[in-house]
C-alpha cells in the first residue's frame, strides 16, 4: 500500500483563497493523502468553505485564534502520515507535486531526507507564476543549504518540503515563541536536522505573494526578531562553528536589517546585539542610496512614508496587470 501524505493546512481569514488551495491539495496525483485544516479563529467565511469540501479525507477543525505555529502544531498532532505535505491557505500545490517526491523518497517514512521542490510566485493565477532559480535549487548537504540561504538571500517556502515522519519527529515542533518569520526559523531547523535535501525540479508548488491580513503579512515588534535571528544562526553554528558560518550568519543579519530598518529604526540596536552574539564587528545598517537621500531630506519617517507609497504603488500595478491579463489568457 503506498505510503500516507497529510497535507497540513493552517487558516486565518483566507476566505478569497482557501477554497483554491484545498482544491489544489484534493487534485493531487499521489493515490493516498489525508488532509487537515485548521481554522483558527477566523472572522470571515473560511471555516465555512472549508466545510463545504469536507469528506473521508477531509478533517476541519476550528479553535480560536492562537497564531500559525499553534494551528500547524495541532494539526500536525492530528496527522496520520507517514509524509507531511505544509500548505499555507493562500498556496497552491501543482496536481503532481507530492508524487514526483514521493518517486524520489529514500528510505520511506523512517529517511531523514528533506526533499525540495521549485516554486513560482503569483499574484492571481498561478499560469502566470515567476520560477526563478536560486543556487538552492540542487541535491545540498543541509550546511550548505543553509550558508547558501545566509549569504545570498536564498528565500525557500514552506509547501516546497515534503517531510518524512521521522525527519519531522527530530526537527520537533513549529516554536510558538516565533512571531515573524516562523516558517524561515521551522525551514532552517528542518534543514539542520537533516541528512541531506533532495531537490526535486519536476516537483512545483506556488507562492502567492501581494496579501495583506495574512499570516505571511503580519509584523510584529522588532524586539521579536532578536530571539529569531539567535535560532536562525543556532541553527546553523550547531551543525559548524567557524570563520565561514559566523560569516554566513553576519551577512544575513546585514540583509535581514537592510529590510526591517525601513519597518523600525530600531534594528540598529538588534544588530548591534547580534554581532556581539556572533562575536563579529558592528556594521551599519546597509541603505539604498534613494532611501538614504530620503531620509537626509525628509527625516526616517517621511522616507517610510514615501517608500511604502512606493511599492504599494508598484504591487498594485502588477497584481491588476496580472489580473487583467488573466481576463484574456
Amino acid at each position: 500500500m503506498p505510503e500516507l501524505v497529510s497535507i497540513l493546512i493552517p487558516a486565518y481569514n483566507a476566505e478569497k483563497w482557501i477554497g483554491e488551495t484545498i482544491r489544489s491539495a484534493l487534485s493531487q496525483t499521489w493515490p493516498r493523502t489525508e488532509i487537515i485544516i485548521v481554522d483558527d479563529g477566523s472572522s470571515d467565511n473560511t471555516a465555512e468553505i472549508a466545510r463545504s469540501f469536507e469528506c473521508s479525507s477531509i478533517k476541519i477543525i476550528t479553535q480560536q485564534n492562537a497564531g500559525p505555529c499553534v494551528a500547524r502544531n495541532v494539526a500536525y498532532a492530528l496527522s496520520q502520515g507517514d509524509f507531511i505535505q505544509w500548505l499555507d491557505a493562500d498556496d497552491l500545490l501543482a496536481p503532481d507535486k507530492i508524487e514526483r517526491q514521493m518517486q524520489r523518497a529514500q528510505g520511506g517514512a523512517n529517511s531523514k531526507m528533506l526533499l525540495s521542490a521549485a516554486y513560482g510566485t503569483f499574484y492571481y493565477s498561478p499560469k502566470r507564476a515567476r520560477f526563478e532559480p536560486t543556487s538552492v535549487w540542487q541535491d545540498l548537504s543541509p550546511i550548505n543549504l543553509l550558508i547558501r540561504k545566509f549569504t545570498e538571500n536564498a528565500h525557500i517556502v514552506i509547501h516546497s518540503w515534503l517531510v518524512s515522519r521521522t525527519l519531522a519527529e527530530s526537527a520537533g515542533p513549529w516554536d510558538v515563541r516565533v512571531r515573524t518569520d516562523n516558517d524561515g526559523e521551522y525551514s532552517c531547523r528542518l534543514v539542520a536536522a537533516s541528512e541531506k535535501v533532495l531537490f526535486v525540479p519536476e516537483a512545483r508548488c506556488y507562492y502567492r505573494k501581494g496579501l495583506t491580513g495574512s499570516y505571511s503579512s503580519t509584523r510584529t515588534n522588532i524586539k521579536d526578531d532578536e530571539l529569531l535571528l539567535r535560532l536562525l544562526f543556532d541553527h546553523l553554528l550547531s551543525l559548524e562553528d567557524s570563520n565561514e558560518t559566523r560569516d554566513a550568519c553576519m551577512k544575513w543579519l546585514q540583509t535581514w536589517a537592510s529590510g526591517y530598518y525601513l519597518i523600525n529604526p530600531e534594528t540598529v540596536d538588534v544588530v548591534s546585539a547580534m554581532a556581539r552574539y556572533l562575536d563579529r564587528p558592528i556594521v551599519s545598517v546597509p541603505l539604498s542610496k534613494k532611501f538614504y537621500v530620503a531620509e537626509k531630506v525628509l527625516g526616517w519617517k517621511g522616507a517610510r512614508a514615501v517608500r511604502s507609497t512606493v511599492v504599494r504603488t508598484r504591487m498594485f500595478i502588477k497584481k491588476y496587470w496580472e489580473n487583467l491579463l488573466g481576463l484574456f489568457y
